[in-house]
């Protein structure tokens, strides 16, 4: 397979993909509460400015949601990176199944494979094109269970999302 004398190489390892993010506040907000009760926009989420694409971005809700991130397996993590990655290439209108499904009233999950199994990050989408990851986890059942649902909606309500 290899020529005679060369060394086995051993295949690359993805790349972190890396974004350059700018955090944007209004002058006029500094130092005030920012008020969550306006529906559909995250507004405890720093707006995030860089451009792709599509216009699609995708924002983690939370330094919580970036540790379930953290604990998948590699493979499964660089699925998460795809999905993204694709989705703020061609736009989430033009990305269905097997990388998105819906799940309940807003929320969707985008759906990662692994070698060793399965796992998923349930989102909501916001206005201005925005994707807010509110939980990841592996999937150990066929049905998402009621918990996870539970629990990205009590976030999302955090966030200010819903």
């Amino acid at each position: 397979m290899f020529p005679a004398g060369a060394a086995e190489e051993s295949p690359p390892i993805l790349a972190p993909i890396i974004v350059k993010i700018v955090l944007t506040f209004d002058a006029e907000d500094k130092g005030k509460e920012k008020d969550s009760s306006v529906q559909g926009t995250c507004r405890k989420i720093p707006n995030m400015i860089y451009n792709t694409p599509s216009g699609w971005t995708v924002v983690f809700g939370d330094k919580r949601i970036q540790k379930e991130i953290d604990r998948l397996d590699d493979d499964v993590r660089a699925h998460l990176w795809e999905i993204v990655t694709l989705i703020e290439r061609v736009g989430l209108e033009n990305v269905h199944e097997p990388y998105v499904k819906h799940l309940r009233g807003k929320l969707w999950e985008m759906r990662m494979r692994g070698k060793d199994g399965i796992a998923r990050a349930v989102y909501i989408t916001t206005h201005g094109k925005r994707i807010v990851v509110l939980h990841a986890f592996v999937k150990k059942t066929q049905q998402t269970p009621p918990e996870v649902i539970e629990l990205a909606l009590k976030r999302a309500k955090e966030l200010g999302c819903l």
